[in-house]
């Protein structure tokens, strides 16, 4: 299969994107998977291929841990790559890579976001800010207090159009069908609370030809990007019956980039000894439906064997753009 380089995509918000130094010619959206850190919080690796399916090309800071090979694309390593069983080979490999540059933030996008969201309000009480794109009928932002149930109380509204920056100062919950070409970029941690994809994109999985396509998402947070535990993302075994109960009811369709600059790409609940909630016995809730990319500055657990197994199964696909 025959990768190519993305260039659509380093569009007018996508100086975001094309952050670069001598020692990478690419722009992070390039790579379905680009890592700084491959050991978890955890201290564990996490071993690519065992039972997910990734069309791209994988980069990573570490050592590559691989598992199977459910992969088509090139893999790039700045140490080497290690298997978990059975030694795979892949035609187009690259060790001993010199590391790709991760900032800690952008602020060159916070100061050309057009839409400053603050967390804080007048009484310095924190707020959560919930996004919701509407396709065509533009952006609803609201806003409710933080540690209390989702309120839709509206903040302000952007109407649909190309090359909008949002930058939200504090957490941000995002979901919905997007329109044009938008940057959603957070300083706090960002929850994906149901399906964000394109208009246009299939309903079911998130996908769509690429070819002409014409709408664009980055989402960047300077810390983790969150698949939130409720029903619509699987909550409670949803994946019971390998989806049975449909797909309002288990998995997550992404289109768009995510970069987790400070933290991971990861999931809430995680069924861990430790935590205060504990889901069901398993948990499975499905798949992430990724078309798109995913840069984090460590490598972010979507799957656990906690409960007899909790979370999700990867399903990524490039956008060549």
């Amino acid at each position: 299969m025959k990768f190519v380089k993305k260039t659509h995509m380093i569009f007018a918000i996508v100086i975001l994107f094309g952050v670069t130094n001598q020692l990478n010619s690419e722009p992070m959206t390039y790579y379905t998977m680009l890592t700084n850190h491959e050991e978890t919080r955890l201290g564990e690796y996490l071993y690519y291929g065992m039972a997910d399916t990734i069309f791209g090309s994988i980069r990573t800071n570490n050592f590559l841990p691989i598992g199977g090979n459910a992969i088509y694309g090139r893999l790039i390593a700045s140490q080497e790559l290690i298997f978990e069983g059975e030694d795979y080979e892949f035609e187009n490999v690259i060790e001993h890579a010199p590391p790709y540059y991760f900032p800690e933030q952008f602020d060159h996008l916070r100061q050309r976001a057009v839409v400053h969201i603050p967390s804080r309000n007048r009484r310095n009480r924190t707020n959560m800010t919930w996004i919701k794109f509407r396709g065509h009928q533009g952006i609803d932002v609201y806003q409710y207090p933080n540690g209390t149930p989702r309120s839709d109380s509206l903040y302000s509204y952007i109407s649909a159009s190309n090359d909008v920056i949002i930058f939200v100062d504090g957490e941000v919950e995002v979901e919905g069908i997007v329109v044009g070409r938008v940057t959603l970029y957070s300083s706090g941690n960002m929850y994906l609370i149901n399906n964000i994809q394109y208009y246009g994109s299939n309903h079911v999985n998130g996908w769509f030809e690429h070819e002409r396509f014409p709408h664009f998402l980055g989402l960047v947070s300077d810390r983790n990007i969150i698949i939130e535990d409720n029903n619509r993302n699987g909550k409670e075994n949803g994946w019971a019956g390998n989806g049975e109960r449909g797909p309002s009811r288990h998995s997550i369709n992404i289109n768009g980039s995510l970069i987790a600059l400070g933290g991971s790409f990861t999931f809430e609940h995680q069924n861990d000894d430790r935590d205060l909630y504990r889901g069901s016995t398993p948990d499975e809730r499905g798949y992430v439906n990724l078309k798109g990319s995913v840069a984090q500055s460590r490598r972010g657990y979507l799957h656990r064997d906690n409960n007899g197994g909790t979370g999700y199964r990867m399903k990524y696909n490039t956008d060549p753009r």
